[in-house]
């Protein structure tokens, strides 16, 4: 066999193999996220704490900007991004952009975004909500019983909570929430069945 034929075999299934799809881009593979070591690998390469074993939240009420109050176990089947976050953190405003864009981005999907801000009043945070447009829910934690609870020591800082109420991870510092790798992470977590 000639040098050549063999050249040209080589490149024949090179190609083959490129067409077959194995040069795919894993993020679009639809079940990526199907384990708990998956996601847990995810958040650990985004910086987030995690946990060996999830913790599930105890249960609280928590009042809502508008004046609302809720449960935080009505939020079950539900993936949550709990953000914590006050109007004088720079890093909380320059991220917060970014977590509109996810919400409008997971419209439709069995995903939720708290802002809880962290021990102002009222009046200061809905005049902020109001001037910058954010259509995510905010929660208020004037007394910082919930930042408390959840041991939060900086700001902003984000735990990501799945359907069942288990903390997955923690992550302390701003981030770009509107990436496309974190839009399909939630995609896909808000699609598994609890």
């Amino acid at each position: 066999m000639s040098r050549f034929s063999v050249t040209y075999i080589i490149l024949l299934i090179l190609l083959a193999v490129n067409i077959s799809g194995c040069n795919k881009d894993p993020d679009t593979e639809p079940e990526k996220y199907r384990s708990a070591e998956d996601v847990s690998r995810f958040l650990k390469e985004h910086y987030f704490e995690v946990s060996d074993l999830p913790a599930s939240i105890a249960d609280f009420e928590y009042t809502l900007l508008n004046g609302g109050k809720e449960q935080f176990s009505s939020n079950r089947e539900n993936v949550i991004l709990l953000n914590f976050w006050a109007t004088w953190c720079y890093p909380c405003q320059k991220e917060m952009p970014d977590m509109q864009k996810l919400m409008h981005e997971m419209k439709g999907e069995h995903f939720r975004i708290l802002a809880v801000n962290y021990g102002e009043n009222s009046d200061k945070v809905n005049r902020f909500i109001q001037k910058l447009h954010y259509t995510f829910d905010v929660v208020t934690d004037t007394d910082k019983k919930i930042s408390g609870k959840l041991n939060i020591k900086g700001l902003p800082t984000t735990v990501v909570i799945d359907k069942k109420g288990r903390i997955l991870g923690k992550l302390v510092g701003p981030t770009n929430w509107s990436k496309k790798a974190f839009l399909k992470f939630f995609k896909t977590l808000s699609r598994k069945q609890p």
